[in-house]
């Protein structure tokens, strides 16, 4: 019998991408874009072991998820799925911001 490994990309995700902040790695982001509702959707998130979810993290996020919403022509951000509830809210709006802003200007 041969060993039964599980693939690391498996359990994250194939796409998984770090996410920086600061010089460091602060987490880890699964972004999927789909293109029928032209949503970047984000099913999986994961911050690293001691890392704070703070108002500053969240506002850096909403920003690189709408500049990324932006390249990938996609005109919502979907976050339903990212934990914890309290960064999704903060990221969410840090989003809304930056795409309501781009879409008047």
């Amino acid at each position: 019998m041969g060993d039964l490994q599980t693939d690391v990309r498996a359990a994250r995700g194939y796409y998984t991408l770090p996410i920086l902040y600061d010089d460091r790695l602060v987490g880890r982001l699964d972004p999927r874009l789909d293109r029928t509702s032209a949503a970047l959707e984000i099913p999986g998130f994961w911050l690293e072991e001691g890392v704070e979810a703070d108002l500053s993290l969240a506002e850096a996020l909403g920003r690189g998820l709408a500049g990324s919403a932006r390249f990938l022509q996609a005109r919502t951000v979907d976050l339903r799925e990212m934990r914890p509830p309290r960064l999704r809210a903060l990221i969410r709006e840090a989003v809304h911001d930056r795409l309501s802003a781009d879409a008047t200007g």
